[in-house]
């Protein structure tokens, strides 16, 4: 049985190899360093400061030098998903609504611009604090998929323009 998964897992692989897959962060391809390579300037406030955070985990980027600066605009939006008979909210959905554009460090020139939209839901507790808390965490995690949604969307452009 083993031999037979064995066997199985090197013609997938052959497979792979044959239609031209290769990892997206696989070091031979310019994916990799281009991602590292990109300065993140996303504003100011909570959510701005949380999609900051969560770019720079997901590009990488710790480069003294970066060859591209990445600008965002964010939209955040709060609606309310489950309302009481009282009409008192007890779950929310955050949109974090981000507008991208990648530039050229050197240049100026504009290379590539986008738009995501990371979303989140929290349950309201009734405690004041924890409510707040709630949100925050909420806020956090939209940042996060914003931030991921947009690593996502350059890779694509480094792989299709920058890659050798």
């Amino acid at each position: 049985m083993t031999r037979i998964a064995v066997i199985l897992a090197s013609l997938a692989a052959l497979g792979l190899s044959a239609c031209g897959f290769q990892p997206l962060y696989a070091e031979r391809t310019g994916v990799a360093s281009g991602l590292s390579g990109i300065a993140v300037s996303t504003g100011e406030g909570r959510p701005a400061y949380s999609l900051n955070l969560a770019l720079r985990d997901s590009l990488g980027n710790w480069d003294a030098d970066p060859r591209y600066r990445l600008e965002t605009r964010i939209d955040m939006q709060r609606r309310a998903q489950s309302v009481t008979i009282a009409d008192i909210a007890t779950r929310y959905e955050i949109l974090m609504d981000v507008d991208y554009a990648l530039f050229d460090a050197r240049t100026g020139e504009r290379l590539t611009r986008g738009n995501v939209v990371g979303d989140s839901a929290f349950d309201v507790p009734s405690d004041p604090y924890g409510a707040i808390r709630a949100e925050q965490d909420s806020e956090e995690r939209a940042a996060r998929d914003a931030a991921s949604l947009i690593t996502m969307e350059l890779a694509r452009w480094f792989r299709e323009n920058e890659a050798p």
